[in-house]
């Protein structure tokens, strides 16, 4: 069944409410695959307490700072990975399609709509401004306490952000 046929507000809200635990890290300090990797990315699995299952990921520009982003998908019944959430740095542009909101050169964070399921658009497509943060340890932050995710902070040693 696609998203798109069970998506609803009352399901985004579960998602993001619901407390969820770290359960493994899949991925710590991974370099992307490249001859000259760009970024390094860390990806771990978390389980609700309704038991949904969700994978976590953050992934940093290792030459520039504004270029993060870390975020939260669901697996679906199907298996289907469902981004709901991306905490976005400030080294991109921005524009929603559902209202034309720009956000240029700013710290943004897209969630999955319903309006976009329907759409057929990229679901976390709409973003909104985020002055909470400026660099992947405070979106990492942010993310954990909007999602309730245990396990992921504050364990500052989890995700470095120098390269060496």
């Amino acid at each position: 069944m696609a998203f798109a046929d069970i998506c609803s507000e009352e399901l985004l809200s579960k998602l993001k409410s619901t407390p969820k635990q770290v359960t493994n890290w899949i991925a710590k300090n991974r370099k992307k695959p490249s001859h000259m990797p760009s970024h390094i990315e860390w990806t771990c699995e978390a389980i609700s307490s309704d038991g949904d299952s969700f994978i976590i990921y953050m992934r940093q520009n290792i030459s520039l700072d504004d270029d993060f982003s870390c975020g939260i998908a669901w697996r679906s019944p199907d298996g289907e990975q469902i981004t709901i959430a991306r905490y976005n740095g400030s080294s991109h542009d921005h524009i929603n399609k559902s209202d034309g909101a720009e956000f240029v050169q700013q710290c943004h964070i897209h969630q999955a709509t319903v309006e976009a399921a329907q759409r057929g658009w990229s679901l976390e497509n709409h973003a909104i401004l985020a002055e909470a943060y400026t660099c992947l340890d405070e979106a990492k932050l942010l993310l954990a306490d909007d999602y309730i995710i245990s396990g992921l902070v504050p364990n500052v040693n989890q995700l470095p952000l120098s390269w060496s």
